[in-house]
């Protein structure tokens, strides 16, 4: 009944893609879906506001506070709301554009009542850059953490070679001479993105929590069906590179790209493109490749800027919605934290605090 409810709403406010739709949420379900990392799991859940103005809508997981370290295993009520994994942050149609501003305050004033009547302590919010929803600071002061990618699909496929860099264009290029074939995948493929995935992960030494499940992928493709493709580069009939993006209404979004130890650079470079191709081919007009880990100007940033040069700012927000608790969990938090030598990979502008 609920899901119903989120859909209908969705489909009252065009425009918007994969990221605030219940079906991507639920693939962060810390009740049953492959067990991501704690960081990315919760319970999804949408706040709803429909009046005179118009209609707002903001999807996020809700999580436990029992169980994170400052507690020490103490039982506590309390939870916090993040953003799911990607872009998203609240969602508003109105009939005049005037109204935005007011509704969003209004909207932002009733979610932060019912998150202290339900112990909710904090929640996070990840803007979506495409959309633009930080302008509205009613969530918190926007904090611009970086830049993101994002590729103009309303070109032949001559306009999006052009966009490329000629280290990436050449590499697309190549890809082809050698006999690199990249082909929508098949029953096997997220197996064979999953494999290829780990296996990038583990090279790059990435944090533990992007180590993404066994099932993940599968479970990514068969919850969003048609709003995913899949798409595996192979070599002499060996999976070298497998990229897959997700696409809803006029926008796409890279959702990973990765490639075998032994694969020619090429391989990498021309499953994007085949990625870039199949959301133009289904009548989205944007892709967005998003940016670096942590919204870094690191090697991924640098590999995605090399398909486009239009960049977007990305933002995210804090919202306290109840200090006092805040106070108290972020003072266990630090003392923890200063007994042992103030150990963490989170540095002290992490927010919220008390999961550093």
């Amino acid at each position: 009944e609920d899901r119903g409810r989120w859909r209908a709403v969705l489909a009252r406010r065009p425009g918007h893609d994969v990221y605030p739709r219940p079906e991507y949420l639920e693939l962060f379900d810390d009740r049953g879906a492959p067990a991501v990392a704690d960081a990315f799991r919760g319970r999804p859940l949408a706040f709803v506001l429909e009046d005179d103005a118009g209609l707002a809508l903001h999807p996020l997981l809700e999580r436990p506070l029992e169980g994170i370290a400052c507690l020490e295993g103490e039982a506590t009520p309390l939870r916090d709301l993040v953003s799911p994994y990607g872009y998203a942050g609240p969602l508003l149609a109105v009939d005049r554009p005037g109204d935005a501003r007011a509704l969003a305050a209004r909207f932002a004033a009733r979610c932060g009542d019912r998150c202290r009547g339900e112990g909710i302590v904090t929640e996070f919010i990840r803007f979506h850059p495409l959309l633009g929803n930080a302008a509205h600071a009613v969530w918190g002061t926007p904090d611009r953490r970086g830049d993101v990618v994002v590729v103009d699909l309303r070109k032949d496929d001559a306009g999006l070679l052009a966009a490329m860099s000629d280290t990436t264009r050449s590499l697309v290029r190549a890809a082809a001479r050698r006999g690199i074939a990249v082909v929508a995948g098949d029953a096997d493929a997220p197996a064979t993105l999953a494999r290829l995935y780990g296996a990038t992960m583990a090279r790059r030494g990435a944090a533990p929590e992007y180590f993404f499940p066994d099932g993940f992928f599968a479970a990514m493709v068969a919850g969003l069906g048609d709003r995913s493709a899949l798409f595996v580069a192979r070599e002499r009939g060996r999976a070298v590179a497998a990229a897959i993006f997700l696409a809803c209404g006029p926008h796409a979004s890279y959702a990973s790209a990765v490639t075998d130890a032994h694969a020619p650079a090429s391989a990498g470079r021309a499953s994007v493109y085949e990625a870039l191709r199949g959301a133009r081919d289904r009548g989205c007009g944007t892709m967005l490749l998003g940016g670096g880990v942590g919204a870094g100007a690191d090697g991924l940033f640098r590999f995605k800027r090399s398909f486009s040069r239009s960049l977007l700012p990305f933002h995210t927000a804090g919202r306290i919605h109840m200090p006092e608790a805040y106070r108290a969990l972020a003072d266990r938090r630090r003392r923890q934290l200063d007994g042992c030598g103030g150990s963490t990979r989170r540095g002290p502008a992490y927010f919220p605090e008390y999961r550093r």
